[in-house]
């Protein structure tokens, strides 16, 4: 036995949704919950579904660093795994949010490709803990963003099944005083010169001092946003 898929859908979402194609319209939302069989684990259909737990209500700030969780509680003590995937579409056409939904597999949103997509829904420079389902990284431009993750229950091993969290995160053209820094920094062949610079458009940091440190020692100190230090060994950065 395979299990069940349970699936609503409202008929559209709302418009000016900044990481779906430009001049996309009718556009509905499909939301699912699995009840799984025991065609992965033997004890499959005993199961509680795992529930995420976190607030739907979040302060981002365009530019600027932010975290947001969308961690899930399972009864069973399933591991759980996180990821970005893909938001669904609806399938009722004209018609009302009362209707069925035509059977899976579901269309996806028209994602604005190559600059958003289901992997990447609020860009390349944020991502989801797999082990955590926390989000963190530096958020777009301010707009709506439609962002989903799904929690896969895992038991000995075997996914038994799915869930799925879809919302639309309003992000703000508002500022904190905090640095924000690109999650990683690279040095090309036998340079060792690094620049890191504060990505943090803020007004309210008047006087930033940038700093790196090693795992034994601070290494250098700057009266600017940008450190810039030439290296003499291997080092390993942190944030």
């Amino acid at each position: 036995m395979h299990g069940y898929v349970l699936s609503s859908q409202v008929n559209f979402r709302i418009a000016g949704i900044n990481n779906l194609s430009p001049g996309y319209n009718n556009v509905g939302a499909i939301y699912t919950a699995e009840i799984p069989g025991n065609g992965a684990a033997v004890d499959g259909m005993h199961n509680t579904s795992a529930k995420f737990t976190g607030s739907d209500l979040v302060t981002v700030c365009a530019n600027n660093e932010f975290s947001y969780s969308f961690a899930a509680q399972d009864d069973d003590a399933d591991e759980l795994r996180y990821s970005f995937c893909t938001a669904y579409a609806s399938t009722s056409g004209a018609g009302g949010n009362a209707s069925p939904t035509a059977p899976p597999p579901f269309p996806q949103v028209p994602y604005d490709y190559p600059t958003y997509n289901e992997s990447e829904p609020l860009g390349q420079f944020v991502t989801v803990d797999p082990l955590s389902g926390l989000i963190t990284g530096i958020a777009p431009q301010e707009g709506i963003y439609v962002v989903t993750v799904c929690v896969q229950e895992l038991r000995n091993g075997n996914v038994i099944a799915t869930q799925r969290k879809d919302i639309q995160i309003f992000i703000a053209n508002c500022t904190i005083a905090s640095a924000s820094l690109l999650p990683e920094y690279y040095l090309c062949k036998n340079s060792q010169t690094i620049t890191i610079s504060n990505q943090s458009n803020s007004p309210l940091m008047l006087h930033p001092t940038g700093s790196l440190q090693t795992l034994q020692t601070a290494c250098c100190t700057a009266q600017r946003a940008q450190p810039l230090h030439t290296l003499f060994q291997r080092l390993v950065f942190t944030k």
